[in-house]
Protein backbone atom coordinates (compact mmCIF):
# COMPACT_ATOMS: atom_id res chain seq x y z
CA UNK A 1 0.00 0.00 0.00
CA UNK A 2 1.51 3.33 -0.95
CA UNK A 3 0.40 6.75 1.07
CA UNK A 4 1.44 10.18 1.23
CA UNK A 5 2.37 11.66 4.69
CA UNK A 6 0.20 14.72 5.19
CA UNK A 7 2.00 15.33 8.92
CA UNK A 8 4.58 14.40 11.22
CA UNK A 9 3.53 14.83 15.42
CA UNK A 10 6.46 15.48 18.02
CA UNK A 11 6.20 14.06 21.35
CA UNK A 12 7.86 15.09 25.01
CA UNK A 13 10.06 12.15 24.02
CA UNK A 14 12.16 13.73 21.48
CA UNK A 15 13.09 10.11 20.17
CA UNK A 16 9.89 8.87 18.75
CA UNK A 17 7.91 10.41 15.84
CA UNK A 18 3.89 9.68 15.02
CA UNK A 19 3.20 9.86 11.06
CA UNK A 20 0.11 9.57 9.34
CA UNK A 21 -0.47 10.08 5.47
CA UNK A 22 -3.64 9.66 2.86
CA UNK A 23 -3.94 6.24 0.97
CA UNK A 24 -5.27 7.78 -2.26
CA UNK A 25 -6.86 4.10 -2.93
CA UNK A 26 -9.41 4.84 -0.22
CA UNK A 27 -8.90 7.88 0.63
CA UNK A 28 -8.41 6.43 4.13
CA UNK A 29 -5.89 7.95 6.78
CA UNK A 30 -3.25 5.70 8.10
CA UNK A 31 -1.07 5.76 11.43
CA UNK A 32 1.35 3.52 11.27
CA UNK A 33 2.35 1.95 14.50
CA UNK A 34 4.57 1.29 16.56
CA UNK A 35 6.11 5.32 16.49
CA UNK A 36 9.03 5.30 13.67
CA UNK A 37 11.80 6.71 15.44
CA UNK A 38 13.01 10.45 14.63
CA UNK A 39 16.53 8.85 13.56
CA UNK A 40 14.86 6.73 11.08
CA UNK A 41 12.47 8.99 10.26
CA UNK A 42 15.00 11.23 8.83
CA UNK A 43 17.18 8.59 7.31
CA UNK A 44 14.06 7.94 5.44
CA UNK A 45 13.63 11.31 4.35
CA UNK A 46 9.93 11.09 5.93
CA UNK A 47 8.57 14.92 5.45
CA UNK A 48 4.75 16.21 4.51
CA UNK A 49 4.37 15.20 1.06
CA UNK A 50 6.64 11.66 0.68
CA UNK A 51 5.17 8.73 -0.45
CA UNK A 52 5.56 6.05 1.54
CA UNK A 53 5.25 2.06 0.58
CA UNK A 54 4.96 -0.31 3.04
CA UNK A 55 2.34 -3.50 4.48
CA UNK A 56 -0.30 -2.20 6.82
CA UNK A 57 -2.97 -4.25 8.41
CA UNK A 58 -5.63 -3.27 10.52
CA UNK A 59 -4.91 -3.04 14.52
CA UNK A 60 -8.10 -4.53 15.87
CA UNK A 61 -6.81 -3.12 19.45
CA UNK A 62 -6.08 0.03 18.69
CA UNK A 63 -7.84 3.04 20.71
CA UNK A 64 -9.79 6.13 19.80
CA UNK A 65 -8.61 7.86 16.94
CA UNK A 66 -6.61 11.44 16.83
CA UNK A 67 -9.09 14.69 16.25
CA UNK A 68 -7.29 15.97 13.33
CA UNK A 69 -8.10 11.70 12.24
CA UNK A 70 -11.56 12.48 12.61
CA UNK A 71 -11.51 15.65 10.55
CA UNK A 72 -12.15 14.03 6.94
CA UNK A 73 -13.35 17.94 5.53
CA UNK A 74 -9.02 18.57 5.79
CA UNK A 75 -8.31 15.43 3.88
CA UNK A 76 -9.03 16.60 0.92
CA UNK A 77 -6.77 20.11 1.47
CA UNK A 78 -4.44 18.42 2.98
CA UNK A 79 -3.38 16.05 0.65
CA UNK A 80 -3.88 18.46 -2.06
CA UNK A 81 -1.35 20.63 -0.25
CA UNK A 82 1.06 17.41 -0.19
CA UNK A 83 0.67 17.06 -4.31
CA UNK A 84 1.55 20.54 -4.18
CA UNK A 85 4.46 20.78 -2.37
CA UNK A 86 5.58 17.75 -4.55
CA UNK A 87 4.75 19.54 -7.85
CA UNK A 88 8.01 20.12 -10.15
CA UNK A 89 8.60 23.81 -11.60
CA UNK A 90 6.86 24.46 -14.86
CA UNK A 91 9.69 23.34 -16.96
CA UNK A 92 9.26 19.66 -16.10
CA UNK A 93 6.02 17.58 -16.31
CA UNK A 94 3.09 19.03 -14.22
CA UNK A 95 0.97 15.63 -12.99
CA UNK A 96 1.44 16.45 -9.63
CA UNK A 97 -0.09 20.40 -10.24
CA UNK A 98 -2.77 18.99 -11.72
CA UNK A 99 -3.47 16.56 -9.56
CA UNK A 100 -3.64 19.01 -6.87
CA UNK A 101 -5.59 21.30 -8.44
CA UNK A 102 -8.15 18.42 -9.13
CA UNK A 103 -8.37 17.72 -5.00
CA UNK A 104 -8.35 22.11 -3.69
CA UNK A 105 -11.29 22.01 -6.44
CA UNK A 106 -13.08 18.87 -5.04
CA UNK A 107 -12.92 20.16 -1.43
CA UNK A 108 -14.46 23.51 -2.63
CA UNK A 109 -17.13 21.40 -4.22
CA UNK A 110 -17.75 19.33 -0.80
CA UNK A 111 -17.04 21.91 2.02
CA UNK A 112 -17.89 25.10 0.07
CA UNK A 113 -18.48 27.05 3.19
CA UNK A 114 -15.61 25.49 5.31
CA UNK A 115 -13.25 27.51 7.31
CA UNK A 116 -10.25 26.95 5.23
CA UNK A 117 -11.95 27.90 2.58
CA UNK A 118 -9.55 30.92 0.98
CA UNK A 119 -6.80 28.66 1.68
CA UNK A 120 -7.91 26.24 -1.00
CA UNK A 121 -8.82 29.17 -2.85
CA UNK A 122 -5.13 30.45 -2.87
CA UNK A 123 -3.57 27.56 -3.81
CA UNK A 124 -5.58 27.31 -6.57
CA UNK A 125 -4.58 30.35 -8.04
CA UNK A 126 -0.40 28.66 -7.59
CA UNK A 127 -1.44 25.68 -9.22
CA UNK A 128 -3.03 27.76 -12.19
CA UNK A 129 -0.39 30.21 -12.76
CA UNK A 130 2.16 27.14 -12.69
CA UNK A 131 0.07 25.34 -15.32
CA UNK A 132 -0.12 29.13 -17.52
CA UNK A 133 3.18 29.28 -17.23
CA UNK A 134 3.64 25.41 -18.52
CA UNK A 135 1.85 26.40 -21.30
CA UNK A 136 3.75 29.36 -22.30
CA UNK A 137 7.46 27.48 -21.67
CA UNK A 138 5.71 25.05 -24.10
CA UNK A 139 4.83 27.24 -26.67
CA UNK A 140 8.66 28.97 -26.27
CA UNK A 141 10.27 26.00 -27.19
CA UNK A 142 8.40 25.70 -30.39
CA UNK A 143 9.21 29.42 -30.90
CA UNK A 144 12.90 29.23 -30.53
CA UNK A 145 12.58 25.80 -32.94
CA UNK A 146 10.70 28.09 -35.92
CA UNK A 147 7.31 26.10 -34.96
CA UNK A 148 5.74 29.48 -34.89
CA UNK A 149 1.50 28.16 -35.67
CA UNK A 150 2.36 25.54 -32.47
CA UNK A 151 3.72 28.33 -30.34
CA UNK A 152 0.86 30.90 -31.38
CA UNK A 153 -1.51 27.89 -30.29
CA UNK A 154 -0.15 27.51 -26.80
CA UNK A 155 0.19 31.50 -26.54
CA UNK A 156 -3.45 31.88 -27.25
CA UNK A 157 -4.72 29.36 -25.05
CA UNK A 158 -2.50 31.71 -22.24
CA UNK A 159 -3.99 35.10 -23.73
CA UNK A 160 -7.64 34.04 -24.09
CA UNK A 161 -7.97 33.89 -20.56
CA UNK A 162 -7.59 37.84 -20.24
CA UNK A 163 -5.67 37.52 -17.57
CA UNK A 164 -2.95 40.70 -16.23
CA UNK A 165 0.46 39.03 -15.42
CA UNK A 166 3.77 38.29 -16.70
CA UNK A 167 3.08 35.40 -18.29
CA UNK A 168 0.30 36.47 -20.10
CA UNK A 169 2.55 39.86 -21.05
CA UNK A 170 4.99 37.34 -22.28
CA UNK A 171 2.61 35.38 -24.44
CA UNK A 172 1.72 38.53 -26.13
CA UNK A 173 5.10 39.71 -26.82
CA UNK A 174 6.48 36.56 -28.14
CA UNK A 175 2.86 36.18 -30.35
CA UNK A 176 3.47 40.03 -31.52
CA UNK A 177 7.33 38.96 -32.46
CA UNK A 178 5.61 35.54 -34.50
CA UNK A 179 3.04 38.02 -36.26
CA UNK A 180 5.39 40.85 -37.00
CA UNK A 181 7.78 38.41 -38.47
CA UNK A 182 4.70 37.42 -40.82
CA UNK A 183 4.46 40.78 -41.45
CA UNK A 184 0.78 39.90 -40.47
CA UNK A 185 -0.01 43.59 -40.29
CA UNK A 186 -3.67 42.94 -38.46
CA UNK A 187 -2.80 40.44 -35.98
CA UNK A 188 0.21 42.72 -35.08
CA UNK A 189 -2.20 45.35 -34.65
CA UNK A 190 -4.36 43.72 -32.59
CA UNK A 191 -1.39 42.46 -30.01
CA UNK A 192 -0.12 45.41 -29.98
CA UNK A 193 -3.19 47.23 -28.59
CA UNK A 194 -3.64 44.38 -26.25
CA UNK A 195 0.00 45.24 -24.92
CA UNK A 196 -0.69 49.00 -24.58
CA UNK A 197 -3.86 48.17 -23.00
CA UNK A 198 -2.70 46.19 -20.17
CA UNK A 199 1.23 46.80 -20.15
CA UNK A 200 1.37 50.12 -21.14
CA UNK A 201 4.79 51.06 -19.86
CA UNK A 202 6.16 47.91 -20.31
CA UNK A 203 9.72 47.44 -22.05
CA UNK A 204 7.92 44.57 -24.44
CA UNK A 205 5.12 47.19 -24.84
CA UNK A 206 7.70 49.56 -26.39
CA UNK A 207 10.05 47.08 -28.32
CA UNK A 208 7.08 45.62 -30.06
CA UNK A 209 5.61 49.78 -30.81
CA UNK A 210 9.22 50.73 -32.51
CA UNK A 211 9.36 47.07 -34.55
CA UNK A 212 5.66 47.44 -35.27
CA UNK A 213 6.69 51.22 -36.79
CA UNK A 214 9.80 49.67 -39.29
CA UNK A 215 7.82 47.34 -40.44
CA UNK A 216 4.51 48.70 -41.73
CA UNK A 217 5.73 52.59 -41.81
CA UNK A 218 5.77 52.62 -45.51
CA UNK A 219 2.32 51.07 -45.65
Amino acid sequence: MQIIITDLTRFSNPDIVCIAGINLETNKCIRPLPYITLKKCKELNILPGSKLDGIFSDNSDRGLPHIEDKNYQKAYLRIGICYFKQSLNPNYTQEETKQALQYFQNYLEKFPFHKNKSMAIEYIKKCQLKLLEKKFLNGYIYYKTYDYSSALMYFNEVTKLNNTNKTDKKCLYYSALIYLYRHDFTNSRDVLSKLKGKYKTSKETKEISKKFKQTFENE
